[in-house]
């Protein structure tokens, strides 16, 4: 089965990526530097707000239970194709699989892909190069 890093880059889309330190401060200028490009790049409101959700919410889950690389950082990376918006982030492979779970109203956490889920057109899981997530926001 193709990777979809594979379409991205038979594409030739123009996209970006950061090597985000494992720092909560760190989730929000990439948040910023994401919203400012996707703005730039004419993408409607919402689909900037739902591709910042995802960000946070993948760069969270990375830091907490993904493996950082060697100095400590994880890979977001994001790229515009005609208004919509592939959100990826890598972080060195943990020993788990990133999976939907369904939180019960006292957990403090374990909602994130569930977040991701429900704002994004998909999500899919690649273990080929570390764990990657990436998913697709669109209107």
């Amino acid at each position: 089965m193709p990777r979809f890093s594979d379409f991205i880059t038979a594409s030739g889309a123009k996209g970006t990526e950061v090597a985000v330190p494992c720092e909560v401060p760190a989730i929000s200028i990439t948040r910023r530097q994401l919203a400012d490009e996707l703005v730039a790049a004419g993408c409607s409101e919402q689909v900037v707000r739902n591709a910042v959700v995802v960000l946070s919410e993948l760069l969270m889950n990375a830091m907490i239970h993904g493996v950082p690389d060697e100095e400590d950082r994880v890979c977001a990376r994001w790229w515009v194709i005609d208004g919509v918006v592939a959100v990826s982030v890598t972080d060195a492979g943990g020993t788990g699989l990133p999976r939907l779970e369904r939180a019960s109203l006292s957990d403090a956490g374990g909602r994130g892909l569930l977040v991701v889920d429900a704002v994004s057109a998909s999500w899919t899981v690649d273990t080929s190069d570390g764990t990657t997530v990436t998913a697709i926001v669109r209107d």
